[in-house]
Order: C-alpha cells, then sequence, then structure tokens
C-alpha cells in the first residue's frame, strides 16, 4: 500500500479537475434536509478514487449521495519528488434546497 500524503507533503497539490454536484434524494427534499457534508477522499497516484471517509454527514441518504459524487470526481494526481503520489483532500458539499 502506497503512503497517502496530506497537501503539506506534496511538491504539487493534487489538482480536481471535474468533480459533480450531488443531487437531492426525494427523502432530504420532503424533510427539507440542508447543511454541508465533508468527506476526506484518497485522490491515488493512478488517477482513481481510494478511500473515502465521512468526516460530517447528513441524513435521508445525502452523505450517500455525495459519496457517489465524489466517486465520479476526475483529477491530476499529486506530485512528490517528480512522481505522482496519493494524495488525501477534504471535499465538502454545500447542499441547500433553493
Amino acid at each position: 500500500a502506497d503512503k497517502i500524503y496530506t497537501a503539506a507533503e506534496v511538491t504539487r497539490k493534487a489538482k480536481i479537475t471535474e468533480a459533480p454536484h450531488p443531487s437531492y434524494t426525494e427523502d432530504a427534499r420532503w424533510n427539507q434536509v440542508s447543511g454541508k457534508v465533508v468527506l476526506e477522499v484518497a485522490l491515488m497516484a493512478s488517477g482513481e478514487i481510494g478511500e473515502i471517509k465521512v468526516i460530517k454527514g447528513l441524513p435521508n441518504g445525502l452523505t450517500e449521495r455525495c459519496i457517489e459524487a465524489a466517486r465520479k470526481m476526475k483529477f491530476e494526481p499529486a506530485i512528490k519528488d517528480a512522481r505522482p503520489v496519493s494524495q488525501y483532500v477534504r471535499s465538502v458539499y454545500s447542499l441547500s434546497l433553493h
């Protein structure tokens, strides 16, 4: 298992090029849930999404929708010592009904 670095440990941070926004669930809309979901996402050197940890979640399936969205992120891996490495990023999704 490769080490997963923090932003402070890399030469160039991972660059997110595409971050889909999660859709609302019917339950969340019905219950008028809003707030933030905070995820810690491992962006792997291979260009794939690794482990996702929930730092702060929301009810009614919104946390799961955010995890699905995070899994679809596209990014350029972080660089350390002139080679691609894995890096943790914090992904914050603000969800509100307009």
